[in-house]
């Protein structure tokens, strides 16, 4: 649940989730004000730390994600929440 973006070594540079098999997809990063910071309904579409990917860079801290997914194999949405931590090494 830690992404060090923009550091420039290659590794965990994004925060994405990896899925298949999905109808729909909603994911949605918000910082502690509970501002949205980003959103894609693409899983292919990974967070890189920056506000709605084209922005400022978020600073260092807890973001929370809510994710909405609906798979092909089920009638009803699964919500997925939890927070990730963005740390950027200078």
């Amino acid at each position: 649940n830690v992404f060090t973006p923009g550091n420039g070594d290659g590794k965990n540079d994004v925060f994405r989730f990896p899925i298949a098999g999905y109808e729909t997809f909603d994911l949605r990063i918000m910082n502690r004000w509970n501002e949205r910071v980003f959103r894609t309904e693409d899983p292919n579409i990974s967070w890189n730390g920056r506000v709605n990917n084209d922005g400022a860079e978020v600073p260092d801290g807890t973001y929370f994600y809510l994710l909405v997914v609906k798979f092909a194999s089920s009638d009803e949405p699964k919500t997925i929440s939890g927070s990730v931590n963005v740390i950027r090494q200078k």
